[in-house]
């Protein structure tokens, strides 16, 4: 058996149940594929049941150009102020860096990303869609629980770094699927599993070679799936809307421009005025912080709890002697 293979089947099975088991061992090579397409389809059905429950209107509306989409200049200049901020503070540089490589793979694979949408890929869509609204919430998360304000003796403002190990702690699995979306890119997962979706719908065809549609299901099963399954319970249960991460955006920039206007500042009044002012933003930032971890900490247990429950699932003879049927609901293959 291909190790590939076996390692889908070791994940996604219950290989301890000796009925499933025999199945397995006993497969050929087309038997297997078929086994992991039926996978791969089973649980992107049960992922997409709650997709459809979550608002992507705004992001969908660039249509997979990450470019076009209406936020991109402020969540880009977010990025590069927590950049700058994380830089000044020395802490929170490998947290912040992953931000930026996750817009940067989002641009770099733009063109994919918009094939999806123009051969209605829907794995491809929803996971564009996913993947941008995770960037957005982790900047949200990050702003709000590790920026905060420092008024100094001379009543000058500064921005910086704090309570890192309580984002790492509290906000874990988006940033974890950041990160996780940026390793994929990294190993090129991204590329193998989703062009020959959307290649074969270009031309309007089927998987012909065994092997090919084997290793993309592997990619898809093993590396894209979890991704997905993750930040969609996520998201289904936190039940958050992009206008509150566009609101954090705004603070955060406003604070920034409040601190560069109090660099250039000799004033000492005016500087008071200005620290005052972001007083208010870093009162008005915990309120936020609080009400999203009010909502977010039983939405994440719910999200882990689920994923892990729907991470196993079973197959039959069936499943692996005949192609699985793809008009039962929406499909992968």
């Amino acid at each position: 058996m291909r190790k590939d293979a076996q390692m889908i089947f070791y994940e996604s099975l219950n290989m301890n149940d000796i009925e499933t088991f025999q199945l397995v061992m006993s497969l050929n090579e087309e038997e297997q594929g078929n086994a992991i397409i039926s996978i791969g389809n089973r649980l992107y059905k049960m992922i997409v049941n709650k997709l459809e429950d979550i608002d992507f209107k705004e992001i969908e509306k660039s249509k997979g150009d990450i470019t076009k989409f209406s936020e991109y200049k402020r969540t880009k200049d977010c990025i590069d102020v927590l950049m700058t901020i994380s830089n000044q503070s020395k802490t929170g540089i490998e947290e912040v860096s992953a931000l930026n490589e996750a817009l940067k793979n989002l641009e770099k694979h733009k063109t994919l990303f918009m094939n999806g949408f123009k051969t209605n890929t829907s794995i491809v869509k929803y996971f564009y869609d996913t993947i941008v609204m995770a960037l957005i919430s982790d900047i949200g998360f990050f702003t709000t629980v590790c920026v905060e304000f420092i008024k100094n003796p001379d009543s000058t403002v500064n921005l910086e770094i704090k309570n890192l190990q309580e984002y790492k702690s509290r906000f874990y699995l988006i940033h974890k699927n950041i990160e996780r979306f940026n390793k994929a890119c990294s190993t090129n997962d991204i590329e193998k599993g989703f062009k020959p979706l959307i290649d074969n719908k270009l031309k309007h065809e089927s998987f012909g070679i065994i092997a090919t549609i084997l290793a993309v299901a592997v990619t898809i099963v093993y590396t894209i799936i979890p991704i997905l399954r993750d930040l969609t319970y996520l998201f289904f249960s936190f039940r958050a809307h992009l206008s509150d991460w566009f609101t954090l955006q705004k603070e955060l920039l406003e604070a920034n421009a409040l601190r560069l206007k109090s660099i250039k500042s000799t004033d000492g009044k005016n500087n008071k005025e200005i620290a005052a002012s972001q007083e208010k933003w870093a009162k008005r930032m915990a309120k936020i912080a609080d009400f999203l971890a009010i909502k977010y900490v039983p939405a994440e247990k719910n999200a882990i709890k689920q994923a892990t429950k729907d991470s196993t699932i079973t197959i039959s003879k069936r499943d692996v002697v005949e192609p699985p049927d793809s008009n039962d609901g929406p499909s992968l293959f």
